[in-house]
């Protein structure tokens, strides 16, 4: 049974933390982010992608201007994060350096 989507976005605001966003995961539901999913957000520092995330859709971090971070669940299929950038998961692509990193060093 899919569940309504107006419960998804009342658990990804329940899912809010201090200092970032842990995108909620149903057992048998596979997430995109999408590029408005975020929105413009001047606080959030860290995104957290979850195992049930399979895909990430161009800027989907756009309007997260105070985004540090972005931290991969290691059991992930399809992405990977490395001192807090996005990559996929054999890290031959860098997909997001957030828009608030001093700096970073790539591997």
């Amino acid at each position: 049974m899919r569940r309504p989507e107006s419960l998804f976005w009342v658990l990804l605001v329940l899912s809010l933390v201090i200092i970032g966003l842990t995108v909620p995961v149903y057992a048998d539901d596979q997430i995109t982010v999408t590029h408005d999913m975020l929105g413009d957000n001047n606080s959030l520092q860290v995104v957290r992608i979850t195992k049930r995330v399979v895909n990430i859709e161009d800027g989907a971090f756009s309007g997260l201007t105070a985004l540090k971070e972005i931290r991969v669940d290691s059991d992930n299929e399809y992405y990977a994060s490395y001192n807090g950038c996005l990559y996929n998961k054999d890290y031959t692509v860098l997909i997001c350096i957030p828009q608030n990193t001093r700096s970073t060093r790539l591997g």
